[in-house]
C-alpha cells in the first residue's frame, strides 16, 4: 500500500512540475498574473532578446525589449494591441554588451537613449546577488536578485528584479525613483501561452 501511495505521489509531483513553463515556452509566450489583475507576457524576440508585454487590462499596455531578458533596449506603448504612433517611445543603444546575468556579479555601462528625436546618456549599474529559489504560483525556479540603478541626468531610477535563471527573464518586484515613484509587484500565477 505504501509503495502504491509513494508511486502515486511521485506521478502527481512529476505532472505538477511538468505543468510549469520552461524556457522553450518563450517561443509562444509565458504569461504572469500580477496582484491587481494586470498580466505580463514574455516571449523570445530574436537570438538574445526577450519581449515583455505588460497589459494594464484597459486596452493599453507597455512592451519592453530586453537583451538577455534583463537589459532594456526599447520601450513601446500600445493601445488595443497596436503600437502607438511614434513608438518605440524610447530606444537604448548600449555602448558595450552586458553579460548574461550570473550570480554574485556586477555590470555597469552606458547607453545612449533616443526619445522624440533627442539623444541623452544613461548610466546603469546592475548588482547581482547569490543564487536562490523563487516560487511563482505552484512552480519553483532558480533565480538571482538584482538591484539595478539607472541614472538619466537628475533622474535616478532603482529597480529590484528577480532574474529567473531557468527562464532567462527578469521580473521587476519593486520600482522607485527620486521623483516619488515607489511601486511593488507581486506575481501570482504563471502559465505557458498555447
Amino acid at each position: 500500500m505504501r509503495v502504491g501511495l509513494a508511486l502515486g505521489l511521485m506521478v502527481w509531483a512529476t505532472s505538477a512540475v511538468a505543468d510549469c513553463p520552461t524556457r522553450d515556452d518563450l517561443k509562444t509566450g509565458i504569461r504572469f498574473t500580477i496582484q491587481g489583475g494586470e498580466t505580463e507576457t514574455f516571449s523570445t524576440k530574436g537570438r538574445n532578446s526577450v519581449f515583455a508585454y505588460y497589459d494594464y487590462g484597459d486596452g493599453t499596455g507597455t512592451g519592453n525589449l530586453m537583451l538577455h531578458g534583463h537589459y532594456l533596449l526599447s520601450i513601446t506603448e500600445y493601445k488595443n494591441g497596436k503600437a502607438l504612433a511614434g513608438s518605440p517611445l524610447v530606444r537604448y543603444k548600449l555602448r558595450s554588451t552586458p553579460p548574461v546575468p550570473a550570480p554574485n556579479t556586477k555590470w555597469s555601462g552606458i547607453s545612449i537613449a533616443t526619445e522624440n528625436g533627442e539623444r541623452y546618456e544613461v548610466t546603469e549599474t546592475h548588482e547581482l546577488g547569490g543564487l536562490k529559489v523563487t516560487k511563482l504560483g505552484k512552480c519553483s525556479y532558480k533565480s538571482i536578485p538584482i538591484k539595478s540603478t539607472i541614472v538619466e541626468g537628475e533622474f535616478v531610477d532603482v529597480e529590484t528584479v528577480s532574474y529567473i535563471v531557468d527562464l532567462g527573464i527578469a521580473l521587476m518586484t519593486r520600482h522607485k525613483n527620486n521623483y516619488g515613484t515607489n511601486e511593488t509587484y507581486k506575481y501570482r500565477t504563471i502559465e505557458a501561452v498555447k
